[in-house]
């Protein structure tokens, strides 16, 4: 395990953590899988955490049933779209496109505008309209990441203007139904 500060300012300091693992079919070639862990004591979080169940597929899922603290689906979704117009991580486009496109969470609208307004206003990021999102080079920046930096991470990597329509849809309709 190592922990490393990456944040220096009083107050809001932050740290990254990775865990090496070796699952239940011990050490295959390579380095070990890692979790990482992002430990922050600057972000706002907005909503109360949701509790819910703990999902895995192993034998004893009948006998380890957990629930555990989560964000709630509108905090995720403000957050990501505060990060999409504050840093280039292709991730946070994949996981917010994810998210709205798949069909599979119910959300509050009003919930994830009023969230990511405080978030912007936290950080002092600014914002005109959803047209911020989509920005030229805001969109050249991720574009240009989007394989190398999802290759590694995805089966199959979906195809980035198709994902960017789907957004624009949906982030659309998430503002509009708040105007």
């Amino acid at each position: 395990m190592s922990l490393e500060k990456t944040r220096e300012v009083f107050g809001e300091e932050a740290y990254e953590g990775k865990v090496e693992y070796a699952g239940p079919m011990g050490k295959r070639a390579g380095s070990l899988p890692r979790i990482k862990l992002d430990i922050t004591f600057y972000e706002k979080i907005i909503f109360p955490a949701d509790s819910r169940p703990l999902i895995h597929h192993y034998s004893d899922s009948n006998t380890c049933a957990r629930n555990i603290e989560v964000y709630s689906i509108e905090e995720v979704l403000a957050e990501k779209l505060r990060s999409i117009l504050q840093r280039t991580r292709p991730r946070d486009v994949y996981d917010l496109w994810r998210l709205l496109s798949q069909g599979e969470y119910r959300f509050d609208s009003q919930k994830i505008v009023k969230g990511f307004h405080d978030k912007c206003e936290h950080k002092g990021v600014a914002f005109h309209g959803v047209s911020d999102f989509f920005e030229t080079g805001r969109l050249d920046s991720h574009k240009n990441a989007w394989e190398s930096t999802l290759g590694h991470q995805l089966q199959e990597v979906p195809d980035f203007q198709e994902v960017i329509k789907d957004l624009e849809d949906a982030i659309g309709e998430i503002f509009d139904a708040n105007s």
